[in-house]
C-alpha cells in the first residue's frame, strides 16, 4: 500500500520555530498488515503518526519506522465504554 504520489507534503501555518511544524496522522489498526505498511509510508513523508492500539507495548516495534518521537504510540480499546 503507498500514498498517491501526488498527495501533498506535510506543511503547517503554525510560527517557525514551533516544536511540530508537520501535520499530525492519527491511525487506527495500525499493528495489522496495511496498517504497518501505512504508517511506515506516512513516517518516510515527514508526517507525525499516532498509531491507537489496544495494547501499545505490542506496537512497539512501530516506532523503529521513523525518526525519533515522530511516531507515538497510545493505548485504546474502542470495543469498552470507557
Amino acid at each position: 500500500m503507498t500514498l498517491p504520489p501526488d498527495a501533498p507534503a506535510p506543511s503547517s501555518p503554525l510560527p517557525a520555530g514551533f516544536p511540530h511544524r508537520r501535520r499530525t496522522v492519527v491511525v487506527f489498526g495500525g499493528t495489522v498488515f496495511l496498517g504497518r505498511h501505512l504508517v511506515r509510508q506516512l513516517a518516510a513523508r515527514g508526517y507525525l503518526v499516532r498509531v491507537v492500539a489496544r495494547q501499545a507495548a505490542r506496537a512497539a516495534h512501530l516506532k523503529t519506522m521513523g525518526d525519533p518521537g515522530q511516531i507515538v504510540l497510545m493505548s485504546a480499546d474502542l470495543t469498552r465504554p470507557e
